[in-house]
Parts: structure tokens; sequence; C-alpha cells
């Protein structure tokens, strides 16, 4: 039988869109409540429902992300699992590398809002690798659309429009590939063709001065 505070967290984060950042953080931060918005939102209706924030890092608290410096235009959200002396801190995240792809790694204070500080007591939920894929499975929700992405409703249009802002930087990124692989295939003919010119040139010199 699952813990009654895994369930929990499952039905707390179901009210954010499954595989992004909020989903996530809802799940690890179970303290956190349903209804804050998107990612850049969370700071400032945290503070609404009346939850403690900082200006500095906490272990244990949800970083908040405002829009730019490679995050989209909805913010993000990350956990705080660890703070450094240099002012940089550890965050656990959800789609920092792709849809319902979990990573971690050392985050510095641009583009930080702020941080939303757990109640006394609470306890992060790490890690979460079985949790969502097993349980937090059923907390999906379900497409009424039969193509596009798995994580997003029909009238879901932030989700829509986040999941076309991933695929938009993917194209850039296969594209700026593709240049530089028609760029070096360009130099390498041009300099092929300068070889033969070259020796073309030496066969003939003979012949001309024979003649």
């Amino acid at each position: 039988m699952a813990d009654a505070a895994v369930l929990d967290a499952i039905n707390n984060a179901s009210s954010y869109v499954w595989g992004q950042c909020t989903f996530y953080a809802a799940q690890v931060a179970s303290w956190v409540p349903a209804g804050l918005g998107n990612a850049g939102e969370w700071l400032g209706n945290a503070q609404r429902k009346g939850l403690a924030t900082s200006s500095t890092p906490v272990a244990g608290s949800v970083v908040v992300y405002g829009a730019g410096g490679g995050y989209s235009s909805f913010g993000h959200v990350a956990v705080v699992t660890g703070v450094h002396s240099d002012g940089t801190f550890d965050v656990s995240e959800m789609n920092y590398k792709g849809i319902n792809v979990i990573s971690q790694r050392v985050s510095d204070m641009r583009d930080v809002l702020g941080f939303i500080l757990p109640p006394l007591g609470a306890q992060l939920k790490l890690p979460l690798t079985g949790l969502l894929g097993g349980a937090a499975a059923a907390a999906r929700p379900s497409s009424s659309s039969s193509s596009g992405s798995p994580g997003c409703s029909l009238l879901d249009v932030g989700c829509w429009l986040k999941d076309v802002e991933n695929l938009a930087q993917r194209a850039m990124f296969i594209w700026i590939g593709l240049v530089v692989i028609v760029i070096g295939l360009f130099l390498l003919v041009v300099e092929d063709a300068e070889e033969k010119a070259l020796e073309v040139v030496e066969k003939a010199a003979p012949l001309a001065a024979a003649a």
C-alpha cells in the first residue's frame, strides 16, 4: 500500500501540469499548496497564501526563477537541496533538460525572484525516481486529443505553448548544426578544388616551357 504522505504529494501535484517543473516541485516539496499558477507566479501567490519567503537560498526551499536566462516565458521553479558558502546552491528540478526529465545542477542567483520557505519540520521527498515512474503516472492529466504532447490537455494553452517553445529551441539547434555541416562540406570542396587546380597548373607548366 502506498505511503499516505506520497499519495498526498501526488494529489497536490496533480493540480499542476504533468512533466513540468511545477509538477515535480509540488511532489518533492509536498507542503507547496495547490493553485500557485505558473512557475514565475509562485512567489507572489505563495506570499498571498501566507507562506514565508526569502531573498537568500535555504535548503529545503523552492527557488522561483523569472522568465529569461534560458527559462521559458512562464518562469521556472526548482527545489533547493543544498547551499554553498559562495552563494550558489544545489537544485533538483524537472523540465530544465526536457519534459518529465529530472536533473540536478548548481545554480547561482541569476533570474531568481526569491525562495519559498518550507514550514517548520517539513522534509523533502527525494529521490522521486520510483514515484514518478509508478504511482505518479496516475496523476497525469489525460488528453482529449490523440495527437500532441501527452502531458497537455486540449484546452491547456500554457502547456501547449511551452511545448512549442521547447520544440522551437530544438529545431534551432538542429538548424545551426546543419548550417555548420554545410559550411564544413563547402570548405572541404573548395580546398579539394584548389588542390586539383594546383596539380593542373604544375602539370601544364613543363608543357608550356617546352612549347
